[in-house]
């Protein structure tokens, strides 16, 4: 991928986003931070903050296996422009935002596909996801959210508390939840699978599951 080769103006860019300087999405240099792919959708959360609604979708490259944030806003009763619900699949073009560890990107060109995909293997277990985590720390101290898809693992609520084990019998807690996640837990039955969510060192918040070829949003 043709990331700049800059490190000092990417942290720049990095440090301004922290400040709340963010580049519009026309202003993106042009042919710069592109990637082409078939990328699918892993699924998506939103949230509000007073009048503003904010969603993240999460998209990962087929080829690539390549983690892209599609970061949309709408303000009062407005709704978002485009849908791109779990497992939905487009043959297109990306343009990634200046970063030391790049995550957010905007869609340039797309078609939607309609033929069977393949998602790209996740961490084989906890210890891989670790230390995948603790290289883009090192990239990007201020990260706040890490996109894991972690395959093998079995959800299981135990004394109160929601967690998944691993191959390797390790277990991370999920993000505490009002309404707990016994979807999951059905879906699952008790074997493995991929889980898809936002690791902040500390606990998981799941946002889809893998079963079979079906993407299922949490």
């Amino acid at each position: 991928m043709n990331w700049p080769t800059s490190t000092s103006l990417q942290m720049q860019q990095e440090l301004l986003s922290l400040a709340g300087v963010n580049i519009r999405k026309e202003d993106l240099p042009a042919g710069e931070n592109i990637l082409t792919d078939r990328w699918i959708s892993l699924g998506r959360r939103q949230y509000a903050e007073d009048q503003l609604s904010v969603r993240r979708t999460w998209l990962i490259g087929e080829q690539s296996g390549q983690f892209a944030l599609l970061l949309d806003f709408a303000w009062g009763n407005n709704d978002f422009e485009q849908q791109w619900p779990a497992g939905t699949a487009i043959e297109g073009t990306l343009a990634f935002y200046p970063a030391v560890y790049p995550q957010r990107a905007v869609i340039q060109t797309f078609h939607l596909s309609d033929t069977p995909f393949q998602i790209p293997e996740g961490n084989a277990h906890f210890e891989a996801l670790f230390d995948n985590y603790a290289g883009a720390l090192a990239a990007n101290p201020w990260l706040s959210a890490f996109p894991a898809l972690i395959d093998g693992v079995i959800p299981v609520f135990q004394q109160s508390q929601w967690l998944l084990i691993d191959p390797q019998n390790r277990h991370i807690p999920l993000a505490p939840s009002a309404t707990g996640y016994w979807p999951l837990l059905a879906l699952s039955g008790g074997r493995p699978l991929s889980i898809f969510g936002e690791w902040n060192g500390a606990a998981l918040l799941p946002i889809s599951a893998v079963a079979g070829q079906r993407i299922v949003a949490l």
